[in-house]
């Protein structure tokens, strides 16, 4: 797994960004061959297999990277891999090969690549046929942004794939450059090799998180320092947890850079920054448009995210280090985060405000010391606007409004801060600031009725405060510049979103979605939805059950098997979720049993688990509180309390009995109910949750 600046993350792609891309393939021509080509495969005949490997989807059996790096600072890197299918997941991810690039700067082609199939049919590829797509769009400011994509097509569990492919990149003037070799991967890496030839008066950085990689080889070639690095030593795979930061940070790897350490990262950063950001007079009739020195800050901030909001803001886009044009940028639908963020930067600026600009990281400030300083560690801009000794944070991503504290998944989080010319001193790492758990506030109401088929009808009042409300009200100022069916679907995709933190399989058949939320107010909303197999009979005691935790009780999930875990736990932030469900019961029906009253708080945070009942009337009350964002393995103990506590609520259902005369009743009844209509307002949010939706309804005290 092959990693340099300038250049996306090679072959072995996560999944999810395989069959994000497989949306755009089309057929590849290929050439057949009857004959095996018998070299290939009598070389790994005793290659290593699902009896080594159960667990693995496939093997990179050879993962081999050359990088120079040449005198004007261009540079070329040629990879050469060889990977090794075991089962159907494993055709899927591997039957593509994505790269990323700029064509203004960048050249990607394939050298050769052909596929063994088990039987030793030898597929082999036209260098001439790997496909470009744009990553975005075609308009002008985006039709750099490029993918080059190769079919590995027929692949099966035993397939070979092999091939060489060179990535070109042109001259620099800054003279910065970087590249890294990563010898762990989501599937095994048996064997690895990283060669990279600077020019002899280059400064050169070496740096490895594996003790007996620490000193590489030094190879003779004239007028260059070539450094060497092989091993055949396969690091397990990182297992799946819950709440982990990128596996990346957490992978063995090797790297070279121009940059000595962090802060000298950040220099440069701060550069390209400020090209892509200072005097663009072109945006003055723009910026002027917007908004007025004569409004306060905090209006003046408004204006600008008003009108960024009318962009679509696309996915992810690694690509932070182009050449931008602001006023370019202006006049496109679409825009990047990192686009968003300089043009949001620069009418910010000339709105007469101080933006600081942060590069976050998917890491730790424990961990990003360690690492080195790469460009690809960085995941995105953050900004900083201060005013009156007040800091205000805005996610270019997803603009909504500007907040106290950092976007969800920032919060605790190692940054970049970059240097700005009112800002003395140069580029550092620093954590970036955490909220308390009551800003990243839900509320979730729920009320309905069950039935003895398990039909259950419930009507959801979803109140998030804070940071999710930020999300939500960035998604309605978008949808507004959608097209109606686009609108649609994409209100579609919130709501299921949504529907995928119950524990039930919800059927939604009528929903409210605001349509406007204002600045600061809570986004409420609701749905009235159909539950299946809301309750069952359970015929050992002749009793019914339901749960009654029908919000998702993997909340916690990370606390639980922490004992072999060494990377830290990650929430998204500082959060409380509050649950109140009141259920009522099919007619004459009697409360067995329900789960335990419960109330445990530490350091970590808390968690609160309360039930009522009152004949065929049920109210429970659960609270989740986690008041760190990071949590280190030292602290594991005191998660683990919380989530062994919300375990034993979610396992234990409400258990009900009914009378006879009511079951023979619901035997004659037809399955289904009427559609509900919407429900009305959403429920008012109260003042203070915390001491309101620990009180009791009147009719069950």
């Amino acid at each position: 797994m092959k990693l340099h600046f300038n250049k996306s993350r090679a072959a072995n792609i996560s999944k999810a960004a395989v069959f994000a891309l497989t949306a755009f393939m089309f057929a590849m021509p290929v050439q057949a061959q009857n004959s095996p080509d018998g070299d290939l495969l009598q070389k790994y005949k005793n290659a290593p297999g699902i009896a080594e490997y159960p667990g693995a989807m496939a093997i990179i059996l050879a993962d081999d990277m050359t990088y120079t790096l040449n005198e004007d600072f261009s540079s070329e890197t040629t990879e050469y891999n060889v990977i090794k299918i075991l089962n159907k997941e494993g055709a899927d991810t591997f039957k593509i090969l994505p790269r990323s690039y700029d064509a203004a700067a960048e050249q990607v082609e394939l050298i050769s690549a052909r596929t063994v199939s088990p039987e030793g049919k030898i597929t082999v590829i036209d260098p001439k046929s790997a496909r470009i797509l744009s990553r975005i769009d075609e308009s002008e400011a985006n039709k750099n942004k490029k993918y080059f994509i190769v079919d590995f097509p027929n692949l099966s569990a035993g397939s070979l794939i092999e091939y060489k492919c060179r990535m070109k990149t042109a001259a620099r003037d800054d003279k910065t450059w970087s590249t890294a070799s990563y010898l762990q991967n989501d599937v095994p890496i048996v064997h690895s090799t990283f060669k990279v030839s600077v020019p002899e008066n280059v400064k050169a950085h070496t740096f490895t998180n594996v003790p007996e990689l620490k000193e590489p080889q030094l190879l003779e070639d004239k007028g260059k320092t070539v450094y060497y690095w092989q091993t055949s030593s396969p690091y397990d795979t990182e297992p799946s947890l819950p709440n982990k930061p990128n596996n990346q940070n957490y992978y063995k790897y090797v790297a070279v850079s121009g940059f000595a350490d962090w802060p000298e990262l950040g220099g440069w950063a701060g550069s390209v920054w400020a090209k892509n950001t200072d005097d663009h007079g072109d945006l003055n009739i723009l910026a002027s448009g917007l908004t007025s020195v004569s409004k306060t800050p905090e209006e003046r901030i408004d204006d600008v995210l008003k009108y960024l909001n009318t962009h679509f803001i696309t996915a992810q886009d690694s690509d932070l280090w182009h050449k931008a044009d602001p006023a370019l940028l202006s006049k496109s639908e679409k825009l990047s985060p990192s686009d968003a963020a300089y043009l949001a930067g620069c009418l910010l600026t000339k709105a007469g405000l101080n933006v600081t600009p942060y590069l976050v990281t998917n890491s730790d400030l424990r961990n990003i010391e360690n690492l080195p300083p790469i460009p690809q560690y960085v995941e995105q801009y953050l900004l900083k606007v201060t005013s009156d000794g007040k800091d205000l944070w805005i996610d270019p991503s997803v603009p909504g409004i500007a907040l106290n504290a950092p976007n969800k998944g920032w919060q605790g989080s190692a940054a970049l801060e970059l240097p700005t010319a009112v800002r003395q001193g140069g580029a550092r790492l620093v954590a970036l600031p955490c909220g308390q758990a009551r800003d990243n506030l839900c509320l979730y109401d729920i009320a309905g009725n069950v039935n003895l088929n398990g039909l259950g009808e419930l009507t959801a009042d979803i109140t998030p405060f804070g940071l999710r409300a930020n999300d939500l009200y960035a998604s309605v100022q978008q949808l507004g510049n959608l097209e109606p069916s686009v609108r649609q679907k994409t209100v579609e995709w919130i709501m299921n979103k949504f529907d995928s933190l119950f524990a039930f399989h919800f059927i939604p058949y009528s929903n409210y979605f605001p349509s406007e939320i204002e600045k600061n107010k809570p986004a409420a909303f609701s749905t009235t939805v159909k539950v299946n197999g809301c309750a069952r009979l359970d015929k050992k005691s002749g009793c019914y059950l339901t749960p009654l935790t029908v919000i998702n009780n993997r909340t916690l999930q990370a606390g639980l098997n922490t004992e072999n875990r060494t990377c830290p736990i990650r929430f998204d932030a500082p959060f409380i979720d509050e649950i109140s469900y009141r259920l009522t019961l099919p007619e004459e029906s009697s409360v067995i049993a329900a789960p335990q009253n419960c109330s445990i708080s530490n350091e970590i945070g808390s968690y609160i688990c309360q039930t009522v009942s009152k004949g065929r009337e049920v109210w429970f009350y659960n609270r989740v509180e986690i008041n760190k964002p990071w949590i280190y393995p030292d602290e594991f103990d005191k998660l683990k309390e919380l989530s062994q506590a919300q375990l034993s609520s979610s396992k234990t259902p409400l258990l009900f009995k009914a009378p006879k005369k009511a079951e023979k009743k619901q035997e004659k009844k037809v399955s289904g109910s009427k559609d509900v209509k919407n429900p009305e307002t959403p429920a008012e949010n109260p003042e203070d949750s915390e001491k309101d939706s620990l009180m009791i309804p009147d009719d069950l005290k």
